[in-house]
């Protein structure tokens, strides 16, 4: 019993302290759906040289303002931007009043891209780092969200069998002074899963709120590109979003050095990220010798660079490799989830074994000593 009221305890925290997550999973959007939306929107918006502040007004009205859309995390921020621009703020300085709604990156590409008078071009390469975003948080969510809900599975039948069904088969073996001590063993069971359960749940609502510790975040993502297949998921990744921001950077004539710092600022994994604004810092007359440098590149991402410094096209050279690590990077994500599947499924025929173990046994013994009774008579 008070294993099951820790339990909803503590589910009813993370509930309060990550309902907005569960409201965003329910309507298949997150904050990255958002953003991407929004800006868009503003693209075309700027495009069609209208007022940022009238523009961003108008996108709320019509978008942020449905049902769908009602409890976005932006909405309200989105309308103070707005209010400030008003007021004679440019978009990047009103964005920089709600860093904490809006990614550090986003509102650095919108305040160069507004100083070197390139706005539209900085959105057009947000848009392509928001989409790649948003796939990238669908393939983790699939991922996650199969394991999660096997796992949940798992864990309600082992506890509905071990609370409900075997004490029933207990009473009618041992009625039958038969040996009960292994299917016993399932009521200790019942009683370590819930613990398990709540231990589990603790670790990942200290990790989510550890995880927004820089100093924590940067000892995470150095033990995460350590582990096997995590790391070759990571690399691809990062790989797919420096070649796709970097292509549509040069392709709108950042200068080399700036659009590294630019796309420093767009990786995910804390190692990553310095090791290509160290580069930045520090580059060469030729890219090829910085990549090698930066120690975080492959000889196979370097080599492909190079053939697009040769031949003077870097831009349409990185738009080939982010298509390449693109499919690399679903590729494993697919073979992740089929082992995932795979272990999962190996787990709970373990259970389904054991459970099948201790309720026979004394099935069978209740046989033997029939059959020896027969065989008496």
């Amino acid at each position: 019993m008070i294993p099951a009221i820790i339990t909803l305890i503590v589910v009813t925290v993370l509930g309060i302290l990550f309902w907005r997550n569960v409201y965003d999973a329910v309507r298949g959007k997150e904050i990255y759906d958002d953003l991407y939306l929004f800006n868009t929107k503003l693209t075309e918006m700027v495009k069609l040289e209208l007022p940022l502040d009238e523009g961003i007004k108008q996108i709320v009205s019509d978008v942020f303002e449905t049902a769908t859309y009602k409890l976005s995390k932006i909405r309200k921020p989105l309308k103070r931007v707005a209010e400030r621009i008003s007021t004679g703020k440019t978009l990047g300085e009103a964005l920089d009043w709600e860093r904490g709604y809006f990614p550090n990156y986003y509102v650095s590409m919108i305040r160069i891209g507004e100083s070197e008078n390139k706005l539209i071009s900085a959105l057009e390469t947000l848009n392509v780092f928001l989409k790649t975003k948003r796939e990238f948080n669908v393939s983790v969510f699939q991922m996650a969200g199969f394991y999660i809900i096997t796992t949940l599975v798992m864990f309600s039948t082992v506890i509905f069998v071990s609370k409900y069904i075997t004490p029933t088969f207990i009473t009618l073996f041992e009625g039958m002074q038969q040996d009960t001590t292994v299917l016993k063993l399932t009521g200790y069971i019942s009683g370590i899963f819930p613990i398990i359960a709540v231990i589990t749940l603790l670790l990942v609502i200290g990790g989510v709120i550890m995880r927004k510790s820089k100093e924590f975040s940067r000892h995470i993502d150095k033990w995460l590109v350590k582990i096997p297949v995590v790391k070759d998921l990571i690399k691809n990744y990062e790989y797919m979003v420096f070649s796709r921001v970097m292509s549509k950077l040069l392709e709108n004539w950042i200068p080399l050095d700036n659009a590294l710092i630019l796309s420093s600022g767009a990786a995910e994994n804390f190692i990553y990220s310095e090791a290509v604004k160290n580069t930045a810092n520090v580059i060469d007359a030729n890219l090829t010798d910085s990549l090698k440098r930066a120690g975080v590149f492959d000889d196979n991402f370097v080599f492909m660079a190079s053939l697009g410094e040769k031949t003077e096209n870097l831009a349409e050279t990185f738009n080939e490799m982010a298509d390449y690590y693109a499919a690399s990077y679903n590729m494993m994500v697919k073979k992740v989830i089929r082992l995932t599947e795979v272990g999962t499924t190996v787990i709970i025929g373990m259970f389904a074994s054991f459970f099948a173990i201790t309720m026979f046994t004394p099935l069978f013994g209740l046989i033997n000593q029939m059959v020896k009774n027969i065989v008496v008579y």
